[in-house]
C-alpha cells in the first residue's frame, strides 16, 4: 500500500496493524482460493487488481466523494442494488466484510448465533480495519 493511501487510512482512524494483518489473510486466502490454479484465466488478473484496490485507491475515490458533498450509503452486497442507490444520487458503498477474521471481534458484542455476513461487516467495524 502507497504511503498517502496509508495516511489517509491513519486519518480515517483505520488501526493500521490490524489492518496489514487483514490484508496478509485476504492475500492469502486469495492465493489458495484463485492463486494457485495453473490454468486460471491471465485476464482474472482484473479480478485480483479490483480486490487490492478495494482498500486502496476506492477508498480515496469514495473519501474524494464525500469531501466533494457527494452522499454515499453502505450496502450488503445484492440486497441493495447499486442502481437504486444511483438513482437516488448516493454512492453505492459494499459493506461485506466478507472474512472470517474479523468475526472474533464481533463476537465480544453480538450473541454467536447472529448471521455471519453482520459479524463479519461489524468486526471490522469494531476492530476499525
Amino acid at each position: 500500500m502507497n504511503a498517502a493511501i496509508r495516511e489517509l487510512h491513519k486519518a480515517l482512524g483505520v488501526n493500521i496493524d490490524l489492518h496489514d494483518e487483514l490484508m496478509r489473510h485476504a492475500e492469502e486466502s486469495h492465493r489458495k482460493a484463485f492463486l494457485w490454479q495453473s490454468n486460471r484465466p491471465e485476464r482474472m488478473s482484473a479480478f485480483d487488481e479490483a480486490l487490492h484496490q478495494s482498500h486502496g485507491e476506492r477508498v480515496k475515490e469514495i473519501s474524494d466523494f464525500r469531501k466533494g458533498g457527494g452522499k454515499s450509503i453502505g450496502t450488503f452486497c445484492i440486497y441493495v442494488p447499486d442502481e437504486i442507490a444511483l438513482a437516488a444520487g448516493v454512492l453505492p458503498i459494499p459493506l461485506c466484510g466478507g472474512s472470517d477474521w474479523s468475526v472474533n471481534y464481533a463476537d465480544k458484542m453480538f450473541p454467536r448465533d447472529i448471521c455471519p455476513l453482520v459479524r463479519s461487516t461489524f468486526g471490522m467495524a469494531f476492530s476499525a480495519t
